[in-house]
């Protein structure tokens, strides 16, 4: 009995001895065991857009990071809440490099201020694009006034992170509001060292006063990035109040208006029971420009005969509108048509893409004022774009208006030619009993010269381009009860109960006596008030007739 109590001690000794040897090697597998894989890292976790006013983009980054040595996939969510303007996912990689998810929040108001409580906070409609790695999504969702936060979820390994944005929209007694007019600006054609100018008007629509700031060229980051395209106006300034649309020389050879074309602020309005256009053009895109209004109807804009778009123009209030256009074309040529179907339709102009525009150096624009204050009156901008020591080539440039009460870009556009143009243009006389017609464009006016009956005389005299020092413009105008035309050098030398209308500038005229010049002399009748002009010191014999001497105009080569 005692030798089998000392058995079984020693086989229990045994066994508890053999315990840790049993469990030891699970000890050392559990040593072993590699650390959880490393997650990615993002940064800020909730960024702060602040304020956000009708034509203003807010943007912020969230940066995301990868530790690890394999790159590790990542894709947001569908935000609940916002209608997808495409897709509604966006997804990327992130390794070595970090990552960027760049947000933008835009404000695009639809005129109206729909009340959504006691306090009367208006309705707007916001805008959200996602932005990775070249790919975007967009989507809009109504807000009231006051603060928000919004979160956007992202799919990263391991679950799902919240990631957040806070902006606020102001209540509209304490808004402000800048708009720009006009938004696209064409410049024309420069020669080496020459210089154009044009002017832009600043509104305050709002109730505060703002404070604004013009920077250009724009920084291209502060700016929504564009195909490259060089923007053609249809504004024909010298036909501004006249009625009947004549397109500008500097585009005159590439479209075609048919008679029907009106003008309104010396911009093409078609016929209400339907108007046509062409323009040829080379490039591989184009897009145009006009005006919804609530006398707007449709048309429907062809590439090289084919339908591409059908636009509903109709929109009240009035608001500036761009078709989708069309993309991917070879270099060209190829042309635009325009058919307008119904309504009164009012075309700016047309924007040509092309992968040889470029943009201008640092220094080649310049302005006037370049900052202000508004409350309810306008301010004028002017920008002046000088070619000097400007390579030949096609270039669109942004002109960065910053403000209180949101930024506003103005794009800008110029063809900078290889020389410089001759400063003088010829000036052709025409001549139907007593009425004397000088135009330097005879082909634009060729339906009036053969309508009116006009007998072409040839070059009287020849007048400077914009830009040379010591001359002005030449003002024509026309008195269609007397058959009688007029021309000064003031604008205001007319009175508008006389019975004439102005019709434009056809030239810069010296107003002193400068080299190679002589004047231009003005004789009238004073029995029927006609009137003629010449560069022959007797009048040409018009003493005979009855007309009078009454001075000089000017001086012309």
């Amino acid at each position: 009995m005692k030798r089998s109590s000392g058995l079984v001690a020693r086989i229990l000794v045994a066994t508890i001895l053999a315990v840790p040897l049993t469990y030891r090697p699970l000890i050392l597998s559990a040593q072993t065991t590699p650390a959880p894989a490393p997650v990615i890292n993002v940064a800020p976790h909730e960024i702060d857009l602040g304020g956000l006013t009708s034509g203003q983009t807010l943007k912020g980054k969230f940066i995301l990071s990868y530790p690890g040595p394999a790159s590790q996939a990542w894709n947001t969510q569908t935000l609940s809440g916002w209608t997808f303007l495409d897709q509604d996912r966006l997804s990327g990689t992130v390794a070595e490099e970090p990552c960027v998810l760049e947000v933008r929040l835009s404000r695009f108001d639809d005129g109206e201020e729909r009340d959504v409580d006691a306090q009367d906070a208006a309705i707007r409609s916001v805008r959200l694009s996602l932005e990775s790695g070249g790919k975007a999504i967009t989507a809009r969702r109504e807000f009231s006034a006051g603060p928000h936060r919004v979160a956007i979820p992202v799919s990263l390994p391991g679950g799902v992170r919240n990631l957040h944005i806070r902006f606020s929209l102001p209540y509209p007694e304490l808004e402000t509001f800048l708009t720009v007019d006009p938004p696209r600006l064409d410049f024309g054609s420069l020669g080496p060292g020459e210089t154009s100018t044009r002017i832009i008007r600043l509104n305050n629509v709002g109730r505060e006063r703002l404070h604004w700031k013009a920077v250009g060229p724009a920084p291209e980051k502060e700016v929504v990035p564009v195909s490259r395209g060089r923007y053609h106006s249809f504004q024909n300034p010298e036909l501004r109040g006249q009625g009947t649309y004549q397109p500008p020389v500097r585009i005159a050879e590439a479209v075609e208006f048919p008679p029907g074309w009106s003008e309104e602020g010396g911009y093409p309005v078609s016929h209400p029971q339907g108007s046509n256009m062409k323009c040829r053009f080379k490039g591989t895109g184009v897009v145009l420009h006009l005006w919804k209004s609530s006398d707007g109807g449709s048309l429907s804009i062809y590439i090289d005969n084919r339908l591409v778009e059908t636009v509903n123009a109709i929109s009240d209030p009035v608001e500036r509108f761009t078709s989708n256009g069309v993309s991917g074309l070879n270099e060209g040529p190829h042309e635009l048509s325009v058919v307008v179907k119904s309504g009164r339709l009012k075309l700016e102009g047309m924007t040509v893409y092309d992968q040889d525009v470029r943009r201008g150096p640092a220094d080649w624009i310049n302005l006037f004022p370049d900052s202000g204050v508004i409350t309810r009156e306008t301010d004028f901008v002017n920008i002046a774009l000088r070619a000097q020591n400007v390579p030949p080539g096609t270039y669109r440039d942004h002109l960065l208006i910053r403000s209180t009460g949101g930024d506003q870009v103005v794009d800008l556009s110029v063809e900078v030619r290889a020389d410089a143009p001759t400063k003088i243009i010829d000036v052709y006389r025409y001549f139907r009993d007593n009425d004397c017609l000088f135009t330097v464009n005879p082909e634009a006016e060729v339906q009036r010269l053969h309508s009116g009956g006009y007998q072409r005389q040839g070059v009287a005299f020849r007048l400077f381009i914009p830009g040379i020092p010591g001359t002005t413009e030449l003002y024509r105008w026309f008195n269609p009860k007397k058959r009688d035309h007029y021309y000064a050098i003031n604008r205001l030398a007319v009175n508008p109960q006389s019975g004439y209308v102005l019709e434009g500038v056809i030239g810069h005229i010296a107003t002193s006596r400068m080299n190679n010049t002589r004047p231009l002399y003005r004789w009238r009748n004073p029995r029927t008030g006609h009137h003629f002009f010449t560069t022959d010191q007797s009048g040409e014999g018009r003493d005979r007739k009855g007309f009078r001497f009454e001075g000089i105009v000017g001086y012309v080569r």
